[in-house]
């Protein structure tokens, strides 16, 4: 790793590390809980602003593009590393009470650990990004499916692994009920972010005119509404008692993120660069 890469880390470690850490040491309920809360904030905003900054300082480390994707990657980590957790709550209970000083050093271990997964992710995606500037429209679509499919994706899938590893028997109703509604939740979370993806990411990364960049964002944004819940529609008129639709139900299309966002979205840029060059040509 070159020297300026492990000065930045240690710079963000030490920026984000003590929040949490304090809570550790504190040792109460409370101060474990506002110690987590402090340091997932810290890790999300302290590496932001610190990318923004460097991107003044050294075309090297793709600073934007880093703060960019850190805004992503951050949460992505965070919702597996509570997952992961989760999971294993009474070990860390049970360590906690035997041995402090080795709670308090896995704690720290964890925490630096996550900043380092989230450094180098954002490092590598920003440079796949870099590296894709000639494909203007490869890099939107991907750089848009980045930012909309990952987060909701990343619950979705600690979810259900947080659901199969515990081995949780609950009845039917109860299973179908939380699971339609993670669905939910997951899939209204993932066109919130496609929104918000169109409306900043999309229209500063477009060329042309104001009144251009901003057609096609609307006309992007109305596609991909249309697009996104047709396979929806379909699935509502088609008889519901088959035993495929378990597997092959066509909401399925519209409902996974990340692998839904591949074609949905690609259509929606398209369609959404056509009609904007048709309106001003």
């Amino acid at each position: 790793m070159k020297k300026e890469y492990r000065q930045s880390l240690f710079l963000l470690i030490a920026l984000t590390v003590p929040f949490g850490l304090g809570g550790v040491l504190v040792d109460t309920s409370y101060s474990l809980w506002m110690g987590t809360i402090l340091f997932f904030l810290a890790g999300w905003i302290m590496p932001f602003f610190y990318y923004m900054i460097q991107k003044r300082r050294t075309k090297i480390e793709y600073g934007g593009y880093r703060g960019a994707a850190h805004l992503v990657i951050w949460p992505v980590s965070s919702v597996f590393a509570a997952a992961l957790l989760w999971y294993f709550l009474d070990v860390f209970q049970r360590l906690n009470s035997d041995n402090k000083i080795l709670f308090i050093l896995s704690a720290f271990l964890i925490m630096t650990a996550l900043i380092v997964i989230s450094f180098a992710a954002a490092y590598y995606s920003a440079k796949c990004y870099f590296r894709l500037k000639d494909k203007e429209f490869l890099r939107r679509w991907l750089a848009v499916c980045f930012f909309t499919g990952l987060i909701p994706a990343s619950v979705m899938i600690s979810f259900f692994s947080l659901y199969f590893l515990q081995s949780i028997e609950l009845a039917p109703y109860y299973v179908l009920f939380f699971v339609t509604n993670m669905i939910e939740k997951a899939f209204l979370l993932k066109i919130g972010l496609a929104m918000i993806t169109f409306s900043l990411y999309l229209y500063f990364s477009l060329n042309g005119t104001k009144g251009k960049r901003m057609t096609e964002v609307i006309f992007t944004a109305i596609f991909y509404l249309m697009i996104i819940y047709i396979p929806i529609v379909f699935s509502l008129y088609i008889p519901g008692n088959a035993a495929w639709r378990a597997y092959a139900d066509p909401a399925y299309l519209s409902i996974f993120p990340v692998l839904s966002d591949l074609w949905s979205v690609f259509l929606a840029l398209w369609l959404g660069n056509k009609t904007a060059q048709w309106i001003f040509s």
